[in-house]
């Protein structure tokens, strides 16, 4: 990123606030506001019913805030700062992000995994794609791919690796998507100790970050690869940093140079809570220290089909962490 690609993003996230300011806040403070007033709104609905409050409120901790954080971040420059706001993000996604999507752990090949990997988490994502789940079978085949070769990679197990390259290999033989593409031949790069492939997918990868026109993306999506950032620290992580050395800083504008040195420089290392929540919205202070639990599967009624069940997963991250609300 050039200083013009800092003012882009930054002009982008306020013509957002122009249109929608009720989504996109400017501070921080803003946006604890907008919660204050949405649960002040809502809790006593909930009482009143006798619902799962909790699940309520780790449903509601979805990473709606981190658009305002990246803002502040590329505002300032502060790589320190955006590291923890990448943390921040990817946490809350992982404890309260999971909605049901009627598939299986693949799910979790281009949602979620790449924010932990951008966030240098990488020991979370076995809880996420659990090994002894094995091979996705109720999800798209390119994310059923990706989530495989993320397993193999997180196991001590050479023959888990053989077979996830052996089905990248046969799933890049077919037509793809140019972003399903990339990503699959970066991470099959990464498999391969193959630094080079690596460096050339990885550019492929920032350029179809810039294009992409799936639902929900932003503008500030398409300037901030975090894809692109989330394979770069996972190919200096892997294998105990063997690729670090030689692996190229992607030129592209939507890729953060200044962030990837940073974390570099740092060990990758993962970042802090640095956004205090006040009283009234303390158990989201509880909830950045919670620890995770592995994602269940379980099986329809219907069919022999696995699917991920979120109602199990988050009573599991009640239950851990004791997270109980009480309401005299």
């Amino acid at each position: 990123m050039e200083n013009k690609d800092y003012k882009s993003i930054i002009r982008d996230y306020e013509k957002l606030h122009s249109q929608d300011p009720e989504t996109y806040k400017l501070s921080f403070d803003d946006e604890i506001a907008r919660l204050q007033g949405y649960f002040k709104g809502y809790m006593p609905d909930l009482i009143k019913e006798s619902r799962e409050i909790e699940v309520a409120l780790l449903w509601l901790a979805k990473a709606r805030n981190a658009y305002v954080k990246y803002y502040q971040a590329f505002k300032s420059r502060d790589m320190e700062y955006l590291n923890d706001v990448l943390f921040e993000t990817a946490h809350a996604m992982q404890m309260g992000g999971i909605l049901s999507a009627g598939c299986d752990h693949g799910f979790f090949a281009f949602n979620f995994t790449p924010n932990l990997l951008a966030a240098n988490m990488f020991d979370r994502i076995k809880y996420l794609l659990p090994e002894e789940h094995g091979i996705s079978k109720n999800s798209d085949p390119a994310s059923s791919c990706v989530a495989y070769m993320l397993m193999s990679l997180m196991s001590d197990s050479q023959e888990l690796k053989d077979e996830a390259k052996r089905i990248a290999e046969k799933r890049l033989k077919v037509n793809n998507s140019l972003h399903d593409q990339s990503y699959i031949e970066c991470m099959l790069a990464i498999l391969n100790h193959d630094y080079e492939s690596f460096n050339w997918s990885i550019q492929n990868l920032c350029y179809a970050g810039k294009c992409a026109k799936w639902y929900g993306i932003t503008a500030i999506d398409k300037k901030f690869c975090i894809d692109a950032h989330g394979l770069y620290n996972l190919a200096c992580w892997a294998y105990g940093g063997e690729m670090r050395d030689k692996i190229l800083l992607p030129d592209s504008s939507n890729f953060c140079q200044d962030l990837a040195i940073w974390q570099k420089e740092h060990n990758f290392i993962t970042g802090k809570q640095v956004h205090i929540f006040p009283e009234d919205l303390d158990f989201y202070n509880r909830l950045m220290k919670a620890k995770p639990v592995k994602m269940p599967l379980c099986k329809s009624e219907y069919s022999n089909k696995l699917f991920f069940e979120p109602y199990q997963y988050l009573q599991g991250i009640i239950n851990l962490n004791n997270l109980k609300i009480q309401n005299d």
